[in-house]
């Protein structure tokens, strides 16, 4: 039931209850918060030690892009290897462990005839657009029909 106000409270037999005793913090506040013990130690970035890096112009080990070009000048003599390949020069006996042989063809609903998939590959995708007629213009609602002397006309510019 709605009471009024404080001195129409009823009274309890309990521990009085107070707010939580405010204590203002001095000096700035802290930036980030206090982590747990079980958490990492220092910075989140992820160490780049161990990795090789390459130069990005040549992708070569031994340098990188700043130093290219001194590099170039001490192994003038020597060919650095290609490492872009062309498809002709690929082996295609690598390939045969990559993609799957086909254990049998009757599996495969792609070449089973009757299956949908089989279905869509072979069917002619114009066919259904040759015989689909447009639709024309919709019809006017009779709102439109009965106010159309009220509307004003077109503005001329």
């Amino acid at each position: 039931m709605p009471v009024r106000d404080k001195q129409h409270w009823e009274k309890m037999n309990s521990v009085e209850v107070h707010p939580p005793i405010y204590e203002k913090k001095i000096g700035r506040p802290k930036k980030s918060r206090k982590k747990a013990p079980m958490e990492l130690e220092g910075s989140t970035k992820l160490s780049k030690h161990g990795a090789t890096m390459h130069c990005s112009i040549c992708k070569s080990a031994d340098h990188n892009k700043r130093n290219h070009s001194r590099c170039v000048e001490q192994n003038q003599g020597v060919q650095l290897p290609n490492v872009q390949a062309n498809d002709a020069e690929v082996d295609p006996t690598i390939l045969e462990d990559i993609n799957p042989k086909r254990a049998n063809p009757n599996m495969d609903p792609s070449q089973t005839n009757g299956s949908m998939i089989f279905n869509l590959l072979h069917e002619d995708p114009l066919k259904e657009n040759r015989n689909r007629q447009l639709p024309g213009p919709l019809p006017e609602s009779v709102f439109v029909e009965q106010h159309r002397a009220d509307l004003p006309p077109p503005s001329t510019t």
